[in-house]
């Protein structure tokens, strides 16, 4: 199995002449999708690929020439034996169309591939070393005779054998069918006429058909290359260990040093080239950028991103916000309402202005209403059977400011229990021409000890 690399079929020829090649068909329509984009021309071509008889890939390969003329020019140009399943022969017992074994080998040679030749034939003789070991031990404990991935194979056969039905002939020859399409079976000689059954050593469903008409035993069926006893025999060998260069025998020559490193000019490429057949292997819950222009969040410009832009990055600020006259006061009254009464006189000390904030609403709006005359008398309060309780610490917001507020005050309290109590309005903010707080300082004052206020 060989992919794009050039110059494999000569050397073939050269070093194991007569050897069966084949090519790798995803490599190979990477090339031909380079021409020839679609997703119908790469169903047809895949078609062709895995047609099993001649005569089906004939006429795959017709309705490819009707589709696309040069596409069909193109593959015809290819010879089927190196790439469609119609022309492999059946001495491998292996259909397979792609190089995934030997690419799943080279994903894990990736970092020995950097050392030098010895040591990159060390990693990999302990790499070979440990894993035929360990499937040496699953292989003797393994309680089946079919290996497990021959066994999902013949469950999956199985499946589609359903829907063929079969007709005795003699003693191991069927004939099945399935609506208008018809195949030979020769059970004694594991032969199908769809050739399936050759190229694989697995039963096909036609075959499964057939066994399961007569009752026999399924894995009787199965090529003994897949059987338990052909994996002991692989892996009987042993890889045994080696010593270290202190144990080495010395001889007279001298030792080889290894050539100097020399960095590449370029990145180092560690994982493979991704072609064709994995570009429209897209993610199913993610949204793909395919087709977009990804520009630079910092210049706009297209090419490179905002870690390597070369231009100096742009310092993003808000627009800067000036609070209003009542946002400030509402700050200031969340600030004091969270105070205690000492804290609050403390405050009031140093800053005469917040004797005029009172925690009682905070300050809102002034709606304009019309006064409306009442001609109704305001109903007498009903007075409290509880007796109050005296306050320990004075109230500084509510004391009076000068001696005619606070005579008004004691005649008010002085008015007999008959006359009705007026409602007292509620507080609000009082507009005065002193300068109100900063919103810096209420925020400083809301983290700093009462103590320390006078030093702001």
């Amino acid at each position: 199995m060989s992919d794009q690399q050039k110059g494999l079929l000569p050397a073939f020829e050269e070093v194991i002449p007569g050897v069966d090649n084949r090519f790798c068909v995803r490599h190979l329509y990477s090339n031909f999708r380079k021409k020839f984009p679609g997703l119908e021309l790469k169903n047809k071509m895949w078609r062709c690929a895995k047609a099993s008889h001649w005569q089906i890939w004939e006429k795959e390969m017709k309705t490819l020439r009707l589709l696309n003329e040069g596409a069909f020019r193109h593959l015809n140009g290819i010879p089927p034996r190196f790439w469609s399943r119609s022309r492999f022969t059946f001495l491998y017992k292996c259909d397979s169309l792609v190089n995934n074994m030997s690419e799943s080998f080279n994903s894990v040679l990736v970092e020995a591939r950097e050392k030098p030749i010895v040591s990159m034939l060390e990693d990999i003789r302990i790499y070979m070393m440990t894993r035929w070991a360990a499937n040496r031990e699953r292989v003797l404990n393994y309680p089946g005779n079919i290996m497990p991935m021959i066994c999902k194979k013949l469950e999956k056969r199985a499946s589609l054998a359903r829907d063929w039905r079969s007709y005795w002939s003699s003693a191991s020859q069927y004939e099945v069918m399935s609506g208008l399409d018809k195949y030979v079976v020769d059970l004694a000689a594991g032969e199908c006429s769809c050739r399936n059954r050759q190229l694989s050593g697995i039963p096909c469903p036609h075959a499964i058909s057939c066994i399961t008409f007569k009752g026999l035993n399924l894995e009787s069926y199965v090529d003994e290359c897949y059987k338990k006893e052909a994996y002991i025999r692989c892996y009987e060998a042993v890889i045994h260990p080696v010593n270290g260069p202190e144990l080495w025998e010395r001889t007279q020559y001298d030792d080889v040093i290894p050539p100097p490193y020399r960095r590449p000019s370029h990145r180092p490429v560690k994982k493979r080239k991704r072609g064709a057949a994995d570009e429209d292997i897209r993610s199913q819950t993610h949204m793909s950028r395919r087709g977009e222009v990804q520009r630079c969040s910092n210049c706009g410009g297209v090419g490179h991103k905002k870690s390597g832009c070369s231009l100096p990055k742009k310092r993003v600020r808000g627009p800067k916000v000036q609070p209003t006259e009542l946002r400030r006061m509402q700050l200031s009254w969340h600030l004091i309402r969270q105070l205690g009464e000492g804290e609050r006189g403390l405050l009031h000390h140093h800053h005469p202005i917040c004797q005029h904030l009172i925690p009682e609403k905070p300050p809102t709006r002034p709606k304009k209403r019309e006064a409306r005359p009442t001609t109704e008398a305001p109903q007498p309060k009903k007075a409290s059977t509880k007796p109050k309780k005296a306050s320990t610490q004075p109230n500084i917001l509510a004391q009076p400011k000068n001696k005619a507020a606070s005579s008004a005050i004691s005649t008010s309290n002085k008015q007999p229990p008959s006359q009705p109590s007026l409602r007292k309005r509620p507080f609000s903010v009082i507009q005065c021409s002193a300068p109100h707080l900063p919103m810096q300082k209420l925020r400083l004052m809301a983290k700093l000890p009462p103590s320390q206020w006078g030093n702001l």
